[in-house]
């Protein structure tokens, strides 16, 4: 029922979106917001907010049937499942993102008079803020697996101590993230390296953050007692995708920084 639900949600509010930016004279919507087709222009965020409320129904509901015994071993099975074609649909989305890069860079055209990176498009040092970065998502990458290995071990105290640790690193990488943005030599308008390298990073971004409010949540439920060592699947599903967003930094720090901008 919920993700019958959510569906339909997403589809209205991403009609609305797709609908509300082919109205537009340019992307300046903030300039523009007179021009919205739509009767109101509370409707996306009252979608954004429905969206929300339908997601935590929708895992309050899975923690209730959790708590009741409810989820057996076949259930279990099918949320992995179900969570495995998850990041593989985001594997896809970020691999669109990554052709797109490699296609401007192996091909420049003529309106960038074949140099890559276009003119004005100053390069990004990679060993300064985006090698911090990585380390950031690498550390924390191992400091939530050590994570995991004392939950198995039933040490509560060194399972939460490493989730802080991991937690805190992921919110230092964004704010390095942010410090970069704000001190970068382009901006998303310019050119298709801006565009792309502005939505590939923020995207990442993003994710990110999403993975931040899964760990924290499963911070909670490590509190309230309601990890053990059989039952914690949450928590793997966090670990997964913390470490997803760790693989694509790294093809991002790679393919954005270290490769495609030095040429």
């Amino acid at each position: 029922m919920w993700g019958g639900a959510l569906s339909a949600d997403l589809f209205e509010e991403y009609y609305f979106d797709a609908y509300y930016m082919q109205n537009l004279d340019n992307w300046d919507i903030l300039d523009h917001t007179n021009k919205c087709p739509v009767k109101s222009q509370m409707q996306f965020p009252f979608w954004i907010v429905v969206s929300l409320w339908i997601l935590f129904s929708w895992f309050d509901s899975i923690k209730f049937e959790s708590l009741q015994g409810y989820h057996t071993r076949k259930v279990n099975r099918d949320y992995v499942l179900g969570f495995i074609l998850f990041l593989l649909s985001e594997a896809m989305f970020f691999f669109s993102i990554f052709w797109a890069f490699c296609h401007f860079t192996l091909s420049s055209s003529l309106e960038f008079a074949f140099i890559w990176p276009p003119v004005g498009i100053e390069q990004i040092d990679y060993f300064q803020l985006p090698l911090i970065n990585t380390m950031l998502l690498v550390v924390s990458g191992l400091f939530v697996t050590v994570s995991h290995n004392f939950l198995k071990k039933e040490d509560f105290l060194n399972t939460a101590v490493n989730l802080v640790i991991t937690i805190s690193l992921g919110i230092a990488f964004l704010c390095v993230q942010w410090h970069e943005y704000m001190n970068i030599s382009f901006n998303i308008n310019d050119s298709v390296v801006g565009s792309i390298f502005y939505f590939g990073t923020g995207f990442h971004g993003l994710h990110v953050l999403l993975g931040l409010i899964a760990l924290m949540y499963n911070f909670l439920k490590l509190y309230n007692q309601e990890l053990s060592k059989e039952r914690h699947y949450s928590f793997l599903f966090a670990i997964w995708y913390w470490h997803f967003v760790d693989i694509i930094w790294i093809a991002l720090y790679i393919l954005f920084y270290v490769w495609g901008l030095q040429w």
